[in-house]
């Protein structure tokens, strides 16, 4: 109890201490003009309560948040060009959503500046207590001058709902309890050329190179309507937009567009707002908007999409197409009452948004909120129950429903020393099996722990995106298993046994990878997956390098720590999962290195196809059905790697058929009866109508087809976009938003 009165008391007094200063400005008289006075130092902000119910799909099944919210806002003017500002949020979470959502923690203490000036002081059980500093400015205004160094918000965009010209902070619009809105550590400058025109040069440094954000921005009046003009860099990717805000007679007329060029054909992007809005005489206001998001999707992974993940001005929002519609009346002035909506053309999602506000008295104010989704929530894992998907046959999913129902029944919460499920269990007996002790748990129940799970995590969100089997439990159990993996091993590298045939506790390379490549190619779970994947490969560094080889200029990757000899299977794997997070982090430091990983794996393999560990015997199967698969992850990841041979490296779907020029005679029949087979250069076909395919070709296609029709050549939407290479050949990516047969051919 006194953990919480501590807490209770604090607020109390940061309250106190902010209405007693807020009562007496400390002020500056110049000569005898007693009417002219500056503020030296003011203190104002409030205090606010908001109590958060929520389910999904079951009414009965509900979770509730508490949120006791602070804003101190200190302001200093020491004379008539100077101001600096300290802007601090102090939040106290309780509820179920603190104990039970992953990763709530870690999402409140993210921000967008270099510095981390977030701290959660307390995070215990289901209560959480962050204090934020979201300003700490220093401003010199002079003339025509306006410069800003700090913590700021670099507010750009024009629009209400969506603001793709406002690179430097994104926001959530379905944050309405963060009025301030996000600010970003930058430096700016804005030159007032006339009243109603300005040039502004902003920069904002990530805290890495890949995350720096600089541009410049002209600002003009003409014909009535305020216009904006931009140009920069954000993130790697050269980005230029316009915006405008203006009038139609009586009706506001505001619009934003931008476009993001990048070094990758398929991550170009353009993003662009329209609104419309009008005040009717009886006191009626109606606002409507659009929104066109190139790099959007058809279907949602998961709700959190929209209310937590982290957003970013090339990619606003998870949809292509969404349309905004919202209509507010004032019955009176403390009574105001509005009602939204959110609709995706592309995704089929309806979010309704209907609030009623009401003044209590001065200050005081009464506010309901609702938000409510309705989707199709789609997953995006696509690697498990191929067989299924390839062969079209219901007895593989049906063997997929039966293990996933086993698997979902008994997992559990899992705690430091058990994980939701174990390692090895008597199939006849249901008990976990004995192993020799770890050194920790000093027992020999040590086989009730493992972190080999996110093939489990895959299994259940497949057969939830596909609606097959018991839903329900595969969420509630995948869920379990994601907090579980946040809570523990990803944060005490706690990786645990993987091979069956050791019968002692091992810390083991592969649990710790797979998670980590895991957590790189589905980062919307993790919000810090950055720098925990660092941490885990430097983890792996730390416990399995081994330099028997560094004379010839490569370091590898041991086996685990009980077998701690290197293996072709887990060198690779180390190889080509560092070069994922090179490629997605620009972090090259792991690039030399990983490809020495997957040369030195090679020598693995005899000319007769055996294949075994250095010095071993050649029974290992890890050099069979393992290590290959590294090879083509590397391959797509950085296709310079591929032959100079006509290749698929990667695709978001499952291939069903793939055939190739001169091989066509591996099925029966083709499915392209339409198109001269002496043209067909490539032929393939997916389980998917959605979805992107990368393909290594010596040469240009003369046309790409998908269902027999031709696609375009483009960077944006539907259609194929082509990268020549200078060692030879080029990157093909084929983007399919309704089809699933597609053929290159050459004349």
């Amino acid at each position: 109890m006194n953990y919480y009165l501590r807490i209770f008391t604090l607020l109390v007094c940061l309250l106190f201490f902010q209405y007693a200063l807020a009562q007496k400005d400390t002020v500056k008289q110049t000569g005898s003009d007693t009417s002219k006075q500056v503020h030296k130092f003011t203190v104002n902000g409030y205090v606010k309560y908001l109590e958060q119910i929520s389910f999904v799909n079951d009414i009965t099944n509900l979770q509730t948040l508490d949120l006791i919210h602070n804003r101190l806002n200190f302001k200093y003017q020491p004379d008539d060009h100077f101001t600096y500002r300290l802007e601090i949020r102090n939040r106290v979470y309780y509820g179920d959503a603190v104990k039970d959502y992953p990763g709530f923690a870690s999402l409140e203490t993210a921000q967008n500046g270099v510095l981390n000036l977030s701290e959660n002081w307390v995070n215990r059980n289901s209560m959480l207590f962050n204090s934020t500093i979201d300003r700490a400015s220093a401003e010199y205004i002079n003339g025509k001058w306006d410069i800003t160094m700090g913590r700021q918000r670099i507010n750009w965009g024009i629009s209400t709902v969506w603001t793709p010209n406002d690179i430097f902070n994104t926001f959530n619009y379905f944050d309405f309890d963060y009025e301030e809105r996000p600010g970003s550590d930058a430096a700016r400058v804005q030159y007032n050329v006339n009243p109603s025109s300005s040039i502004e040069v902003a920069v904002s440094p990530g805290k890495t190179a890949r995350q720096n954000i600089g541009a410049v921005m002209y600002h003009f009046n003409k014909w009535d309507y305020d216009f904006q003009l931009f140009s920069g860099v954000y993130q790697q990717n050269f980005t230029a937009g316009a915006g405008w805000a203006g009038n139609i007679k009586d009706a506001g007329f505001k619009g934003e567009v931008s476009y993001f060029a990048s070094n990758r054909a398929d991550s170009a992007a353009v993003v662009a707002s329209l609104s419309v809005d009008y005040a009717f005489k009886n006191g009626i206001y109606v606002l409507i908007s659009g929104l066109y998001n190139s790099l959007g999707k058809d279907s949602l992974v998961n709700i959190t999409q929209l209310t937590s993940s982290t957003l970013s001005a090339k990619n606003i929002f998870p949809f292509r197409y969404t349309l905004f519609a919202e209509t507010s009346y004032s019955f009176s002035p403390i009574f105001k009452a509005s009602l939204g909506g959110m609709y995706s053309l592309s995704g089929n999602s309806l979010i309704i948004l209907p609030t009623i506000i009401y003044s209590i008295a001065d200050s005081w104010a009464l506010d309901l909120i609702g938000q409510s989704f309705y989707s199709q929530q789609n997953g995006s894992y696509k690697p498990l129950i191929h067989a299924y998907k390839i062969k079209d046959d219901p007895l593989f999913l049906y063997a997929a429903i039966k293990i996933a129902n086993t698997l979902a029944a008994k997992v559990t919460t899992g705690t430091e020393l058990h994980s939701p499920l174990p390692f090895k269990v008597n199939v006849f007996t249901g008990k976990t099996a004995l192993m020799q002790d770890d050194g920790l748990v000093k027992s020999k129940d040590t086989a009730c722990y493992t972190s080999n799970l996110t093939p489990t995590l895959q299994l259940f969100y497949d057969l939830i995106e596909l609606n097959k089997g018991n839903v329900a439990s595969y969420k509630i159990a995948s869920d379990k298993i994601l907090a579980w993996l946040k809570k523990y091993p990803i944060k005490n590298n706690r990786w645990g046994p993987f091979f069956e045939d050791v019968g002692e506790w091992s810390q083991t390379q592969i649990n710790a990878m797979t998670c980590a490549r895991y957590m790189m190619e589905h980062p919307q779970y993790f919000p810090e997956w950055k720098t925990q994947v660092k941490s885990i490969i430097n983890w792996v560094h730390t416990s399995f390098n081994n330099d028997k080889w560094k004379k010839y200029g490569v370091i590898v990757t041991n086996e685990q720590s009980v077998y701690p000899v290197p293996g072709e299977s887990h060198t690779a794997r180390q190889g080509a999962d560092e070069l994922l997070y090179g490629s997605l982090t620009g972090d090259t430091s792991y690039y030399n290195n990983s490809v020495r990983q997957l040369n030195w794996a090679t020598y693995a393999v005899d000319f007769d196809g055996k294949n075994c560990f250095p010095f071993d015997e050649p029974w290992l199967t890890d050099g069979y059905g393992d290590y290959v698969r590294h090879y083509l992850r590397a391959m797509a990841t950085y296709p310079v790697l591929a032959p100079v041979e006509d290749h698929i490296l990667s695709t978001t779907s499952v291939i069903q058929q793939a055939d190739y020029k001169g091989h066509f005679h591996k099925y029966y029949s083709v499915d392209f009866t339409e198109v001269d087979s002496n043209k067909v250069r490539l032929y393939y076909r997916t389980f998917d109508k959605v979805g992107t395919e990368e393909i290594k070709l010596t040469t240009k296609p003369t046309a790409v087809l998908l269902n027999d029709k031709p696609l375009k050549e483009t960077n944006d939407g539907e259609g194929y976009a082509w990268i020549a290479l200078e060692k030879g050949g080029g990157v093909l990516w084929v983007r399919r938003k309704n089809g699933n047969k597609v053929i290159l051919t050459v004349d």
